[in-house]
């Protein structure tokens, strides 16, 4: 009987360890991945903050601009030339070759802005599903300090700029199209296309001083 008792006491002692190990090795496994959970979380915002900057400026990466090429010197130098003279009386050739020119050239700056706001906003929301998985791993882990909505309304600020880039490559076309057919500076129709450029100019402005902000207050974080 007595070694029946002692078997068991033994039986319950070793459970009792075990029991502790576990759980010993879980919290320590579960700190473990809650630090390296952090350690990404703390890279990917410095990345944010780098390429926040580079896209507010609207410059680009080497991956954006091995995707995204501008036209040729030649050609941008004479397109750039045309356009800035084009609320002066340009001939029908001239229009003609800026119609030729914009469709080379027009573009460029719009398309390397929208692809590198596509890629900020991956990247935010990449940062968004790590800090989401520290916020599962742990429930006493404060993950507002990482910011997430504010990220979040950055990188909305930031592609609403690129629609606007998009407008008015779209308005300069429209512009350049109808002088082609024919229309002046007063006509109805040029009028009511300079005064939708002025707006967008306008709202590009106002969320240019919006955008400043947020990421200021962001890298300052």
């Amino acid at each position: 009987m007595k070694t029946t008792t002692t078997l068991s006491i033994s039986i319950l002692v070793v459970a009792i360890v075990a029991f502790i190990g576990a759980q010993w090795y879980v919290q320590n496994n579960l700190a473990e991945a809650q630090d390296t959970v952090v350690a990404q979380i703390e890279a990917q915002q410095a990345a944010l903050v780098e390429l926040a900057e580079l896209t507010d400026q609207n410059g680009a990466d080497d991956v954006v601009r091995s995707i995204i090429r501008d036209c040729s010197a030649s050609d941008r130098s004479r397109f750039d030339l045309l356009l800035g003279s084009l609320n002066d009386t340009l001939s029908q050739t001239e229009l003609v070759e800026l119609r030729g020119l914009f469709d080379k050239c027009g573009d460029f700056f719009a398309a390397r802005k929208a692809v590198m706001v596509s890629r900020f906003s991956a990247q935010v929301e990449n940062y968004t599903a790590t800090v989401g998985l520290l916020g599962e791993l742990s429930a006493q882990a404060d993950v507002t300090v990482f910011q997430v909505p504010e990220w979040q309304a950055l990188a909305g600020a930031e592609e609403e700029k690129s629609r606007l880039f998009n407008d008015l490559v779209r308005l300069q076309a429209e512009i350049i199209d109808a002088l082609l057919a024919g229309g002046t500076a007063g006509s109805s129709e040029l009028q009511v296309l300079l005064n939708e450029v002025a707006q967008t100019q306008d709202s590009l402005s106002v969320l240019g001083i919006t955008i400043d902000e947020q990421r200021q207050t962001l890298s300052d974080s």
